[in-house]
C-alpha cells in the first residue's frame, strides 16, 4: 500500500501512537455552504492530495459530495495520515477517472 511513497512520522510519538503519521492536507478546504445530502451516486475521480511532509500525490478517490467549486471526496484504502479517509478540495484539484 505504501511502496509509491515514503511515510513520514514524528519521532518525537512512541511507536503505537497513530498519530505519529498524521498528516495535514494542505490543499484541503471546506466551501462555505456545504451540501446537506450526498448525491445521488458517487463518481470515481482522482483527487490531488498536498501532504504537509509528504507532498504532493494523486490518488484515486470518489466524489461524495459536491459544489460549483468544491469536492468531498473519499478514498477506500486506510491511509495513517488522514484517518478519516475524506477531505474537501477545490474543484481544480479533482478530475474524474
Amino acid at each position: 500500500m505504501f511502496d509509491d511513497f515514503l511515510v513520514w512520522s514524528d519521532p518525537n510519538l512512541p511507536e503505537w501512537d497513530s498519530r505519529r503519521f498524521h498528516q495535514e492536507i494542505l490543499n484541503e478546504d471546506m466551501p462555505e455552504h456545504v451540501p446537506i445530502r450526498p448525491s445521488p451516486e458517487r463518481i470515481k475521480v482522482m483527487a490531488r492530495l498536498v501532504w504537509e511532509h509528504d507532498g504532493e500525490q494523486w490518488m484515486p478517490a470518489e466524489a461524495a459530495r459536491w459544489t460549483s467549486t468544491h469536492v468531498l471526496v473519499t478514498w477506500a484504502e486506510p491511509d495513517p495520515r488522514k484517518p478519516a479517509s475524506l477531505a474537501w478540495l477545490r474543484a481544480e484539484d479533482v478530475m474524474r477517472r
